[in-house]
């Protein structure tokens, strides 16, 4: 799978692999910091510290976090689930979306955040755990119609 994000010799392991094998996920040790973090690799891209792609890539806000294990990848190589530690210093389970924010009308995204996604919001609305929790709130709502709206257009 090539380096890791942090160069050198050091110990990985992969826990999931999308069905084209071109999403692997799992955790590498960080010698710097002497604890694990979580990784993304990709054919295109070799093996990244996952949190950076999310900051990097999706411009998420990510401050206080440790990814420190990535568990599993979506057979579409799009959500990772994964556990960490929180802002609070707790250990909690996270789940990443690698399509953009509000591109939520199919499970793989479309790439674009459109009518089908507003739609698909609304046909949810009052819901829980379905991806038009965009906030993962609990329950679909106003929030997360706002995001779709905000989010409007080509993903970056």
């Amino acid at each position: 799978m090539g380096t890791h994000p942090v160069g050198g010799l050091r110990d990985s392991i992969a826990f999931g692999v999308s069905d084209d094998g071109n999403t692997i996920v799992g955790y590498y040790f960080d010698t710097s910091t002497g604890g694990n973090k979580s990784f993304l690799w990709s054919p295109a891209q070799g093996m990244r510290d996952l949190k950076t792609v999310l900051t990097t890539d999706l411009a998420l806000n990510l401050s206080g976090w440790t990814l420190t294990v990535a568990f599993d990848v979506s057979a579409d190589g799009n959500r990772i689930v994964g556990h960490g530690v929180n802002p609070n210093g707790q250990a909690e389970g996270w789940i990443a979306r690698l399509c953009c924010s509000g591109d939520i009308d199919s499970t793989t995204g479309d790439g674009v955040v459109n009518i089908e996604d507003l739609l698909t919001v609304v046909a949810n609305w009052g819901t829980s755990g379905t991806l038009s929790d965009i906030n993962v709130n609990g329950t679909v709502g106003i929030d997360d119609l706002l995001a779709v709206v905000a989010a409007w257009g080509p993903c970056p």
